[in-house]
């Protein structure tokens, strides 16, 4: 039963440091989409209103799955 816990707490540990790097990502692409983090992205042929909606999801998405490893209840 010990080694199903530590299984247990390696994978919330595991989906917590997903989410937080993908947070951290979104959270970039964001700011690049309201000019606070000055990167020319002009190059990449994207328009700008993609690069906001893609960077909020990607932060959000990152929060959701950081928020659930951090309340999910072991059985």
């Amino acid at each position: 039963m010990d080694n199903n816990q530590s299984s247990e707490q390696r994978m919330r540990l595991i989906f917590m440091s997903v989410g937080a790097i993908n947070t951290l990502l979104g959270a970039a692409i964001t700011l690049i989409y309201f000019g606070l983090l000055h990167v020319d992205i002009s190059f990449l042929d994207i328009p700008n209103w993609v690069m906001g909606i893609l960077g909020a999801t990607w932060f959000l998405s990152g929060v959701g799955v950081v928020a659930f490893a951090a309340i999910r209840v072991n059985k």
